[in-house]
C-alpha cells in the first residue's frame, strides 16, 4: 500500500505583516536540501511531501532566518505560522 503524501502550508510574517518573496526550503532528516519555493504576496507557501520528519528553513531580506522542525504522518496536513520577528 502506497503512503499518502502530506501537505505543509504556512505563512511567513515580520512584525505581523506577510512577507512576499521569502525563500522557504525543505530539508530532510539528514539536513539535505529537498526543495525550495518563494512565498506568495500574502506570505503563503505550500509543500507536498512524503510523511516524516522535516526541517523548514525560511530566509528573507535583511538576513532574517528561521528554522522549524515538523513531523508529519501519512495524510497529515499541517499549517505553520513562521514569524521572522
Amino acid at each position: 500500500m502506497a503512503r499518502q503524501r502530506t501537505t505543509l502550508e504556512g505563512t511567513v510574517t515580520r512584525a505581523g505583516a506577510p512577507i512576499g518573496g521569502a525563500y522557504v526550503q525543505l530539508r530532510d532528516p539528514n539536513g539535505d536540501f529537498t526543495g525550495e519555493l518563494r512565498t506568495m504576496e500574502d506570505g503563503a507557501f505550500r509543500f507536498y511531501m512524503e510523511p516524516g520528519r522535516w526541517t523548514v528553513v525560511v530566509m528573507a531580506g535583511g538576513g532574517a532566518r528561521l528554522e522549524r522542525e515538523v513531523e508529519l504522518a501519512s495524510g497529515d496536513a499541517a499549517v505553520l505560522e513562521l514569524p521572522l520577528d
